[in-house]
Order: structure tokens, then sequence, then C-alpha cells
């Protein structure tokens, strides 16, 4: 969803660059304008990503139709005994008076990169790199007695790494479903979300596009009136100029009629 939304970003960035350079003098950054509405448009793209990260690893409290004992004893023979990816969970937290379970499971992965080497664009070389990159994923589980029936709330947290954690959990997930069931929602029937507001930084930057949005356009008139009125004042420049020029033929014509008249010449 992430890529999405930086494809349509730079695509609305480009549009609004190109709409803006019609409004805004040439030499104003219209460009720092076109970053805002892209913003807003990559913007609900990271929100769903968010929200789907939230969702995978914070699910919605799950009550099961078991006691809490049996549920406690289930849930730690699967961090104990199963192999999920082919890596082995350490459960170091199993607390039966305050109904926790803590466990962790690490993992190491070769992750391949690229780098470039040269002087310059002609003298460029490439080789790729492959490190060893540790992964660790922390879950928590809580358990909580209603009616005669246990509730289960399971937390996932990324704690180093955390790349193909998701693989894990759902794997993890999956487990548990089979040994406990399906349950039902305890929290309510809607599904539970997490829906961020814009950041701050993007609200502060829509009013500041804006600010310099009209800011140009107002320079961009400006520039435009002081072309006008310089073109207006060449007119009248030049309609003074014919003026005095009508003038002056007009008085020698009046200069020769008297002439003529003095003379009698006709």
């Amino acid at each position: 969803m992430a890529v999405i939304g930086v494809i349509l970003a730079v695509i609305a960035f480009l549009i609004c660059q190109s709409l803006i350079m019609n409004f805004v003098p040439e030499d104003f950054k219209y460009w720092l304008i076109s970053v805002v509405p892209a913003a807003w448009v990559a913007w609900p793209f990271f929100r769903a990503s968010i929200e789907h990260r939230f969702s995978k690893l914070s699910p919605r409290a799950r009550i099961y139709d078991l006691p809490v004992a049996r549920t406690f004893q289930k849930i730690v023979a699967i961090f104990d005994e199963s192999a999920i990816e082919g890596r082995r969970f350490d459960v170091f937290v199993r607390d039966t008076n305050t109904k926790r379970i803590a466990a962790r499971i690490r993992w190491t992965e070769d992750a391949s990169s690229f780098q470039g080497h040269g002087t310059g664009p002609a003298n460029m070389s490439w080789s790729s790199r492959t490190e060893s990159k540790d992964h660790c994923l922390h879950v928590e589980v809580r358990l909580k007695e209603v009616r005669d029936k246990t509730v289960v709330v399971i937390d996932w947290t990324p704690e180093k790494g955390g790349h193909g954690c998701y693989k894990i959990v759902d794997s993890t997930m999956e487990l548990i479903y089979q040994q406990l069931g399906e349950g039902e929602p305890y929290e309510s029937d809607a599904p539970r979300t997490y829906l961020p507001g814009p950041p701050i930084f993007l609200v502060v930057a829509s009013v500041v596009g804006c600010l310099i949005f009209f800011d140009g356009i107002n320079n961009h008139l400006e520039q435009r009136k002081a072309v006008y009125q310089a073109r207006v004042d060449e007119l009248n420049s030049l309609d003074d100029s014919n003026s005095k020029e009508r003038n002056a033929q007009q008085i020698e014509i009046n200069l020769w009629n008297s002439f003529k008249q003095r003379n009698n010449i006709k």
C-alpha cells in the first residue's frame, strides 16, 4: 500500500507542478507547493499500511469457551513444542498467577544489497554484498476469566529487525486458532482498527503551502501589473510625442497662413 501511495504522490506532484507554473512567477519555488497535495495523496495509503500493521501485531481480543487453566496450558504448549518457520520460541514468562505468557523467537536471514563503486556514472561498477541480519520477535499473551470463559489478548512486538515477522505471526495465530478455536470477538461486533490522524507536520505544511501559493499568485499579479503599467506608460508617452508633433505642425501652418495674409499671397 505504501508503494502505491508513493507512486500516486509522484504523479500528483508532477500534475500540480505543471498547473501551478501557470499561476506563479517562473523564478518562484512552486515545487514547494506541489509537495503538499502529493503528501495528502500518499497519506491514506500510508495510513492503510499502519492499520494493517496494527491489526496484525495487535489482533482483537477473543473470548473462548474454555477454562483459564486449560487455555493457559494449550498456549504454552504451542510455544514450547511447535516449530514456526523452522524456528522455536523461547518462553521466558509463564506466570499462572497473573495469567501472562511472554516469549520471543530469534532468527537470522541473509540480506543482499548492491553497492556502487567509481568516480562517476561513466566509471561506475556495481557489486552485490550479502550479510546476515538478526531478527527478534516478542509476543505477550494475557488471559482473563469472564463468566467461566477465557479472554485472550495477544500483542506482538518486533524487537530487532522485524523483516518476515508477518509470516511467523500468521503461522502462530493459525496454530492458536487450531488449538483453541476461532472464538468470538470480545470487545465489540465492529472490527477494531487504528485510525491515526494526519501528522502535525503535514497539517502545518499544508497551511504554509497555502500561504506560499497565495503569495506566489500575488507576486505573479504584481509582475503582470508592472508589465501592463509599463505598456500603458509607453503608449501615453507615444501619444504625448505625437501630440507635440501635431502641435508643432499646426503652429507652422498658422505662421504660414499669417505670412500669406500679410503679403497678399494666395
